[in-house]
């Protein structure tokens, strides 16, 4: 996502998860946001990390053209990344959940996916005030 933020080790922390995971598509389950509209810095889904798991962030998906074959985002402009992962269950593709470093979801007030902060922040950690970067390695 051109929103978002990635760290200079996203890729290869990325490729290194692929080649000891396996899997079809790697990701991030837990991650960084950055909330704009509250100028603060959340961890969301804490403690799923490097582990199988079939809820991945959009905007972290790495995946192996080899092993996804002609699977194919749907042409929708809201669940595409969850419907593409489905797919891949439904072939029996495995999904992995690296480390959450190297990458800050960006939620500003133009967000294709309007859902308020107190919704978006479930079960989230605090970081700190503002955009986060030191703690997040970006």
């Amino acid at each position: 996502d051109d929103d978002d933020l990635y760290g200079p080790e996203y890729l290869a922390d990325a490729m290194r998860a692929h080649s000891y995971a396996g899997a079809a598509v790697v990701g991030k389950h837990t991650y960084y946001a950055y909330l704009e509209s509250d100028d603060r810095t959340v961890l969301r889904f804490p403690g799923h990390e490097f582990r199988y798991s079939s809820t991945l962030a959009g905007g972290t998906l790495v995946i192996d053209r080899h092993k996804v074959g002609d699977l194919r985002f749907p042409d929708v402009s809201l669940g595409e990344d969850r419907a593409f992962l489905e797919s891949c269950h439904r072939r029996g593709l495995s999904t992995f959940s690296a480390d959450r470093f190297n990458f800050v979801q960006v939620r500003s007030h133009d967000n294709t996916w309007t859902v308020g902060s107190d919704l978006f922040t479930v079960g989230a950690v605090a970081v700190g005030d503002g955009l986060q970067l030191g703690n997040v390695h970006v």
